[in-house]
């Protein structure tokens, strides 16, 4: 966006509606370049599937002027090929005359004999960059075409191109890429020829998984700084190091550099055969750990303050930093809990929680806490016991979070009185404590929840103050008096949250992660209140209320929209459909519809078949029903007006049926506390259409039974406890309000998974 006209765009401002829009206007012909997708097209990562259905709206437009070419090693989705405007191109290897003609451009040798020059980029492959590499040779003067082609004739070991550190399997369905052993015997051939400082600074910088800045390569090559610039721009002229201009894309102050994966594959050999190359390769991943070890310290006390910052320095480093968090799960040996400061840990793993995929995350303090119980370091195996059940806690594994806690509570007892009372081990027992709260919330035992939450809470003030999860104790506490109707009391937790991070922030609180949640739950408990007057005949307190409870909601939606712009995240479609709630609960089913659609297709994009999903797609069905019984309600409904109708009780139908098969594929141990009022709202909408007294209603209700008889014996590992039907009347909305407060992404692509 940058480079077509935008200024000053980095990942945190990014919006995608600002691209589709220019697209749209453009009258110039313009081609979009995006080399090397590998990243965001490796198959099973979410960030495909947004990808992909990006593309297709792009397709869709009727402005033909704007084309994007894109270079992936993966293949694509059928969904795509389907597309009449998309093209999918094998790319093969380089025709002789082109392989020739590029060998002798780059290498501007024009006189090389042609059967040396056949020959030459034969051994080649006819791979582009091993031409390059090749070509770089003879541009230095060194040696003679021939004298290099006999050298490339040497037989070297043949590899495969995929190591399982570059990921061997590149297509959809599984097949390895084709073999290239004469591209890497070309390659290997020409490392053996290197200085021998040169293959050192190369093995060192192959611990890179993907580019890296001259500033860090300094760190990592332990060279003098005034030097770094002459290495590696030496290694760009051999043709083994590529120099990338990034700086018109990320705000970067330093030379940007990279390595082809065929060179990082060629590197992993040497080291594997060479035991004084390995030792280059171990010193480099450990410069490398320790560098990024500081850089996601630096990254979680920023993002503490100011999360937008802190995520858009992750994502100008992030794939390098994810490599470190692999490592350090992996290799790293944790410090004795003694010499810890849990506060900041804490602090480091609440922004993991918002910077790291789901699936990572739960590996990985899976990993860690199991490393720790290894090396009986028990305070910090009880710490990382609560931060892996608040993991579980985000992906609805109830009885899991419950099971990690208690392992992490029972060792803490265990403990000797010295270490039982250090503050480590309370700020560990605060953690298990809170998580086992919000558990108990999850399987609506309230008055259970409350006990142990409310002695984190003590623990939390005690040792930590103002605190990120201090705050978080309290939004949860409001979150099951919420729960309760105690709506006073949940308003008074709640706000206290709210004040704790504006203190944090420096009266600045919409650079916080948490913010709009506390923001948007303090929205929920003026619309209970205003509920509460409705009901008992108060319509003037009632709707003020109501207005006051839409002011909270659209500050929240400004707040996360200014944080996380163009992004739609699963905490906005909690924050439209409070909004669109309020418009229901006032009547105004109109204004309510396209918040609660809005709110779902976020919540399926990024949940899909989920109980949240299928809660989502009951609201949109309860609304259009209740829009085709209030144009019914007319004292004169014309012909057109009745086929509207009509039309709402056959959206209705259909939304309602989508969420019925949701909750009987959800299974009985995750089905949502909306389940039974969907049944009866399916028969309502029936009788509305005046189908109650066919077969359809007969083939309804042996449909209800056969989900109400599923088999409860089965073991469902995400599972819920079996809560029964709603507390809340017949025909009524079940309050989807309250939100938990920690946040997690669940992928790059900014999907949060755990709001409960």
């Amino acid at each position: 966006m940058n480079t077509i006209g935008f200024t000053d765009i980095s990942p945190a401002t990014f919006n995608m509606h600002d691209l589709l829009q220019w697209i749209r206007n453009n009258n110039s012909e313009t081609i979009i370049y995006l080399d090397n997708a590998d990243d965001i097209l490796r198959p099973g990562k979410p960030s495909r599937d947004d990808f992909t259905n990006f593309l297709r709206e792009l397709i869709q437009e009727c402005n033909q002027r704007t084309r994007f070419l894109i270079t992936t090693r993966y293949k694509i989705d059928k969904v795509l090929c389907d597309c009449i405007n998309f093209h999918a191109l094998d790319l093969k290897p380089l025709k002789v005359l082109d392989a020739i003609s590029l060998l002798r451009r780059s290498s501007e040798l024009s006189s090389i004999d042609d059967e040396v020059c056949k020959s030459l980029v034969f051994v080649c492959g006819h791979n582009p960059h091993a031409i390059r590499a090749v070509a770089s040779r003879l541009k230095q003067g060194h040696i003679k075409p021939k004298a290099l082609l006999e050298i490339l004739r040497q037989p070297v070991k043949a590899t495969r191109v995929f190591h399982h550190r570059y990921d061997n399997d590149m297509s959809v369905d599984g097949h390895e890429m084709e073999q290239q052993e004469g591209v890497l015997k070309c390659l290997r051939v020409l490392f053996n020829q290197l200085d021998k400082n040169y293959k050192k600074y190369l093995i060192k910088l192959s611990v890179f998984p993907s580019f890296f800045y001259e500033d860090v390569a300094a760190v990592i090559l332990d060279e003098d700084k005034s030097m770094i610039s002459f290495y590696l721009q030496k290694l760009c002229v051999y043709g083994v190091l590529e120099f990338e201009e990034l700086g018109q894309f990320i705000n970067i102050a330093s030379n940007t550099y990279n390595m082809h994966t065929l060179l990082k594959l060629t590197c992993v050999n040497a080291t594997e055969e060479d035991d004084s190359l390995r030792q280059f390769r171990d010193t480099a991943m450990a410069a490398f750990l320790k560098h990024y070890h500081q850089v996601i310290n630096e990254i979680c006390e920023l993002a503490n303050l100011n999360f937008k910052e802190g995520l858009e320095r992750y994502q100008n480093d992030k794939i390098n930093l994810i490599q470190y968090l692999e490592h350090e799960a992996h290799i790293q040996s944790r410090q004795t809990a003694k010499d810890l400061d849990f506060s900041k840990e804490d602090r480091r793993y609440v922004i993991f929680d918002g910077l790291v995929e789901a699936d990572r995350r739960v590996e990985y303090f899976e990993i860690v806490s199991r490393k720790a119980k290894q090396e009986e370091d028990w305070i910090s195996y009880s710490f990382l016991c609560g931060w892996l059940g608040d993991q579980y806690i985000c992906q609805s594994l109830v009885l899991e979070a419950h099971k990690a806690v208690d392992n992490g509570l029972k060792t803490l007892e265990k403990l000797n009185s010295s270490e039982k009372n250090h503050r480590n081990a309370m700020i560990a027992k605060a953690a298990c404590l809170y998580v086992k709260g919000r558990a108990f919330t999850g399987q609506q035992k309230y008055n259970d929840s409350l006990i142990p939450l409310k002695k984190s809470l003590a623990l939390r003030q005690e040792y930590e103050g103002d605190h990120t999860m201090t705050a978080r104790v309290l939004n949860a506490i409001g979150h099951v008096f919420y729960r309760q109707k105690k709506i006073s009391d949940s308003q008074y937790y709640h706000q206290e949250a709210w004040e704790m991070i504006r203190r944090i922030t420096h009266d600045k609180p919409e650079v916080h992660l948490d913010s709009s949640v506390y923001v948007m739950n303090l929205g929920t408990c003026f619309r209970s209140s205003g509920k509460a007057h409705m009901d008992a005949k108060e319509p003037e307190k009632g709707t003020e209320l109501y207005n006051k409870a839409l002011e909270w909601f659209n500050i929240a939606l400004e707040m996360q929209q200014t944080s996380f712009p163009g992004l739609e995240i699963e905490l906005a479609a909690k924050i439209l459909k409070n909004r669109a709630l309020c418009h229901f609960e006032l009547e105004d089913y109109m204004k309510a519809l396209p918040d609660a659609e809005k709110s779902l297709n976020i919540t399926k994009r990024i949940l899909k078949d989920n109980p949240d999903t299928a809660r989502c797609l009951y609201f949109v069905g309860t609304t259009h029903h209740n829009i085709g019984k209030k144009i019914l309600k007319s004292t004169e409904v014309s012909e057109d007006e009745r086929a509207d109708a009509d039309n709402h009780f056959g959206l209705a139908l259909k939304s309602l049926e989508d969420a019925y098969n949701m909750e009987h594929k959800l299974g009985p141990h995750r089905r949502s506390i909306d389940y039974e009022d969907i049944k009866k709202e399916i028969v309502d909408v029936l009788k509305s259409m005046g189908r109650d007294a066919d077969e359809t209603v007969q083939s309804w209700e042996r449909k209800f039974a056969e989900t109400d008889n599923q088999d409860t014996r089965e073991v469902y590992h995400k599972c819920y406890e079996n809560i029964g039907p709603p507390r809340s009347p017949p025909g009524a909305l079940a309050d989807d309000a309250v939100a938990e407060s920690s946040l997690s992404f669940r992928n790059l692509t900014f999907g949060w998974c755990d709001i409960v």
